[in-house]
């Protein structure tokens, strides 16, 4: 059997130390660190109040999750930009449909007036709305402002 190992080692797979196998999720990684890097991520440790290695893995962590981010973000770019153009070749082969004013208007008051009305806040009854009416409104008058 121990020619089996060698061989995978041989066929650039790792070795298997203690029953993990070449795919597992976890377990140490060892990486050599320029000296310039590694006292930039060693101030960077310092400053979240972290050890070296847990340092870096949340500074890996958070760059992978920035370049995932980042692809998501083209791929949305990339589909509203075909969607926009796609509406552009409508519009430039005349096929476009345009609403006026009044029938945006008109939509919105239908929508307006099948919507259920908030519910009052308690002690503001259909009375106390009635007192809210501006004083014009209400055919009083409206007081003179005081003289300082």
């Amino acid at each position: 059997m121990r020619g089996a190992g060698a061989a995978r080692r041989n066929q650039g797979e790792e070795r298997d130390p203690a029953g993990r196998g070449p795919d597992e999720d976890s377990g140490p990684v060892s990486v050599v660190l320029p000296a310039e890097l590694r006292a930039r991520v060693q101030a960077e440790a310092k400053k979240r109040g972290l050890k070296l290695s847990p340092a870096i893995r949340a500074l890996l962590s958070e760059r992978v999750q920035e370049l995932d981010d980042a692809e998501q973000l083209s791929q949305a770019e990339e589909w509203q930009r075909a969607q926009v153009w796609a509406v552009w070749e409508r519009m430039k082969a005349g096929d476009h449909d345009e609403a006026s004013r009044q029938e945006i208007d008109s939509l919105f008051d239908e929508a307006l007036r099948d919507a259920p009305s908030p519910p009052r806040p308690p002690g503001q009854g259909a009375f106390h709305a009635r007192q809210q009416r501006p004083l014009a409104e209400a055919g009083l008058p409206r007081r003179r402002p005081r003289k300082r």
